[in-house]
């Protein structure tokens, strides 16, 4: 009954109407982006050439990310969300991903659970209408250079698990967009980045070594001094109480919380974190 195909450009109208019937707040821009780094992980599920739903995930190395999932509401409970996750499983494998990831709404923890997911951690999804003013942190703190992009990545990928430098790259590239890391000497301890899309901010990802809570609270504040004013998104782990206190007094609020999830094994570094997105980890 139903096939599954490559997302194009002419799919974007769409896959915007659907997505945002989830009250997700995409744009056409999200979708292109999710193209652009993987085209062949951006899936139409469409009948009988009508477009009925959509997923998106992307591979990462070791590690595979499974994002947005979408079906139209007539077609839900036929397997249609199953089949599109099955197809993005082998997709992924088929990369040479042994792990793949996802954010699940919590009443889904069975669906993706009988698919073989297994729960890890809860996520607060904040949104701030408009960042309130704050102080700029003292410390060890600074801008990302451009000549230190590869050591970022590096360090991200030891404490993610999966190598993200076609994510991070243009991410820490951009002009527009903010990123800072934490340094210990020459060190890299933690960064965070903030991309700018007008006057929404959607920040992360914030990864900061284990045990570091001063550290990881000080390049968050960093990247909220930035954004005074503006419509704001941010991630973070439920279990970051002082991450998310200071979010909170900077006009963050909790909208809802998702479920991070894992198929196959699973080893990063135990440091603070924050998500890059919901699409991409």
């Amino acid at each position: 009954m139903f096939q599954i195909r490559k997302m194009e450009s002419t799919d974007f109208a769409f896959a915007v109407d659907l997505a945002n019937s989830m009250n997700w707040n995409m744009t056409a821009n999200d979708f292109a982006y999710n193209s652009q780094i993987e085209s062949d992980g951006c899936l139409m599920l469409v009948n009988k050439k009508d477009p009925v739903g959509l997923a998106t995930c992307i591979n990462l190395g070791k590690i595979g990310w499974f994002g947005n999932l979408v079906v139209q509401e007539t077609y839900r409970k036929q397997s249609a969300g199953a089949q599109l996750i099955k197809y993005a499983v082998t997709y992924l494998k088929g990369k040479g991903a042994n792990t793949i990831g996802l954010y699940g709404y919590p009443h889904l923890t069975s669906f993706y659970g009988k698919i073989g997911f297994k729960p890890d951690c809860d996520f607060a999804v904040l949104k701030a209408p408009i960042v309130y003013e704050a102080s700029k942190p003292q410390g060890n703190i600074r801008p990302i250079e451009k000549n230190q992009i590869p050591a970022i990545i590096h360090f991200d990928c030891q404490y993610f698990g999966g190598f993200r430098g076609k994510v991070l790259d243009p991410i820490l590239n951009d002009p527009k967009n903010f990123s800072f890391a934490a340094l210990n000497g020459d060190h890299i301890i933690g960064y965070v980045t903030a991309k700018v899309l007008n006057d929404v901010v959607e920040i992360g990802p914030l990864i900061c070594t284990p045990n570091n809570p001063v550290v990881a609270a000080k390049l968050l504040q960093t990247i909220i001094s930035q954004l005074e004013g503006k419509e704001a998104y941010l991630y973070l782990k439920a279990s970051e109480a002082a991450l998310l206190d200071l979010a909170h007094r900077a006009g963050f609020m909790e909208t809802f919380r998702l479920v991070r999830m894992f198929l196959g094994a699973l080893t990063p570094q135990n440091g603070v974190y924050a998500a890059e997105s919901l699409e991409r980890g």
